[in-house]
């Protein structure tokens, strides 16, 4: 599901070199390493500073037990990590690859950096996971705050929301708000949500969740 997602947004905006790394990153999962090894070189050549690459090249090297290169890889994506976010993450991934040293790699490695959150509640948990768990936006969290029961600001590095295709972003809403009233009533909670997703960088408001929006709009059968 989260590939052919990743497919409809590049018919509009086939450079993209987040969407392609996570598109490789969609095939990698799926098994086929060498195609995903293909975009990332792909991206990495078009966009050299684009850390995810060169990370995620590093780990499906390291899934094929090609320590040299994978180490190369992920020391290129170190190098050229920007922030401090950015170098946290990479360091991370390094780390468990040396902690496997001689073992393919495991779907551990897809690592993320660690999410600062203030999560207190059932609710809030459980939102936390639905967004975490989601393909495109998940590994992109790398903070949420939590302003009241069901009022939270969830910041997302290096994901421009408004380049999204527009029907695109509007499933994405109306499965996400569909879930989050769904927990929202589950835990008892009165409050109106309200999550903001803001650029992690600028923390400039790239939208909100409110839980009603686009809920229904979507034929799961034909994906229309």
């Amino acid at each position: 599901e989260a590939q052919k997602q990743f497919l409809r947004y590049l018919e509009s905006d086939p450079d993209d070199p987040g969407v392609k790394t996570d598109l490789a990153s969609t095939i990698l999962f799926q098994g086929d390493r060498e195609k995903a090894k293909e975009l990332y070189r792909e991206v990495i050549t078009a966009h050299p500073d684009f850390v995810q690459a060169h990370l995620n090249l590093g780990i499906a090297l390291h899934a094929d037990g090609n320590r040299e290169a994978a180490d190369a890889a992920l020391r290129e994506a170190l190098e050229r990590a920007q922030t401090p976010e950015q170098k946290a993450h990479v360091k991370k991934v390094i780390a468990l690859a040396e902690a496997q040293a001689g073992q393919p790699a495991s779907a551990e490695t897809k690592a993320v950096a660690p999410i600062d959150s203030n999560a207190s509640t059932g609710f809030q948990r459980d939102a936390e996971t639905a967004l975490k768990d989601h393909p495109i936006i998940g590994p992109r969290i790398t903070a949420v705050h939590w302003e009241g029961a069901a009022d939270g600001v969830v910041s997302i590095r290096d994901f421009p929301m408004d380049a999204m295709p527009q029907v695109v972003r509007n499933k994405f809403k109306s499965r996400m708000n569909e879930e989050l009233t769904a927990l929202a009533r589950r835990e008892g909670i009165d409050e109106p949500v309200r999550i903001e997703l803001v650029d992690a960088d600028s923390t400039k408001l790239m939208d909100t969740l409110d839980g009603k929006e686009w809920v229904g709009a979507f034929d799961e059968n034909t994906d229309q």
